[in-house]
């Protein structure tokens, strides 16, 4: 993904509690991200990259064990939401605004629009269930 804008491709790999950027080039980790503390579980969680803010910059959306970590790629700076245990994650232009909002959903069912900006959460009003039938093919 070429998460600069600078035409060539970067490599961003989410490992245990890190982001890293590697160059493509000589394979060199050439930034790490702070540790986010995420205990003893070891999650690999969901790389988006996308303009989630009103900035020019690409901002990473990395899905960790239970919250979401918003990377700003050009200043590395990191915000992350507390107290919701979200399960999946994607961006998506749910306004049509040029900038995409965070569309992640929870364990139980709930379903969210995410400002990636300011990490206000909007709830739609609908509550997935878990399929528990068993099909055969």
């Amino acid at each position: 993904m070429d998460t600069d804008n600078d035409g060539e491709l970067d490599y961003v790999v989410a490992g245990h509690s890190h982001l890293y950027y590697i160059d493509p080039i000589d394979y060199s980790v050439t930034w790490t991200s702070p540790d986010m503390d995420l205990g003893s579980w070891f999650y690999k969680g969901t790389l988006n990259v996308g303009n989630t803010d009103a900035d020019h910059n690409k901002e990473i959306v990395w899905l960790g064990v239970f919250d979401i970590f918003i990377f700003d790629v050009f200043t590395k700076v990191y915000k992350q939401t507390e107290d919701i245990r979200f399960s999946s994650v994607c961006l998506y232009d749910y306004d049509q605004d040029g900038i995409s909002e965070i569309i992640a959903g929870t364990y139980d069912g709930k379903l969210a629009i995410l400002d990636g900006h300011t990490l206000e959460i909007t709830w739609l009003p609908v509550t997935l269930t878990k399929n528990t039938e068993r099909r055969r093919f």
